[in-house]
């Protein structure tokens, strides 16, 4: 039986592919009565991914729950925090205390272009604290992050993509009732695979929690986020 899934471009391209593949092999191995499981993998935009999940192009999505996804179930994977980010010479993250949402007031931002959910759940954050939106937006992360370490703005990057796309930047993180996302496995209602994907999703989440304490071990020392 071939699983066809997609991941959102601002969900970590390189991370979760690899939590994905581990997931559905633990549950393989503990459901050794199951039909095998061939794995599809693409990369979309949240718009492409909503609309192909509906038409049934796709099986399952991995995204941010804060999306509009419709009528959908879903397994929580993860809680994705935001840190504040900059070139290590930005004056917001020379102190090492955690930054307070209202301390983006007026800063220069660079967010990433229409389409990505991620967008609008910086954009919001931004917003509320009145910073400076720059007109020049990046394709992704990637291009984020190259960016922001090459100029005097500030972003915001998921934490779960630092030890991947967080390289050159100086990171803090927010005080009390930090910006989160919900990381989320969505299927449609009326699947097949419904019970599968289910099962697939609690054993995503723990691949996922062991994957996040490997890589948080392997930190680059010039990724550093104080506590």
């Amino acid at each position: 039986m071939t699983l066809r899934y997609c991941c959102s471009e601002s969900v970590i391209r390189r991370v979760e592919p690899l939590v994905f593949s581990m997931g559905v092999a633990k549950f393989q191995a503990s459901e050794s009565h199951s039909p095998r499981l061939h794995l599809l993998w693409t990369e979309e935009k949240t718009s492409v991914l909503v609309d192909q999940l509906e038409s049934g192009t796709l099986d399952a999505m991995l995204l941010a729950k804060e999306a509009h996804l419709g009528d959908v179930d879903m397994e929580v994977i993860a809680h994705d925090r935001f840190l504040l980010a900059a070139a290590r010479t930005h004056p917001l993250v020379r102190a090492r205390r955690p930054v307070r949402v209202s301390e983006l007031r007026g800063e220069d931002v660079l967010l990433l272009e229409d389409g990505h959910c991620f967008r609008d759940q910086a954009l919001a954050i931004c917003s509320r604290a009145k910073a400076h939106e720059l007109e020049f937006r990046a394709t992704s992360l990637t291009t984020l992050v190259q960016m922001v370490a090459a100029g005097g703005a500030v972003t915001l990057l998921p934490e779960l993509a630092v030890s991947v796309e967080g390289r050159g930047l100086e990171l803090r993180k927010f005080a009390e009732d930090a910006p989160h996302r919900t990381i989320v496995l969505a299927w449609r209602k009326s699947s097949p695979l419904s019970n599968a994907l289910r099962k697939i999703g609690a054993t995503i989440r723990m691949s996922s929690r062991a994957l996040a304490r490997e890589l948080g071990g392997r930190a680059r020392p010039s990724t550093r986020v104080p506590r």
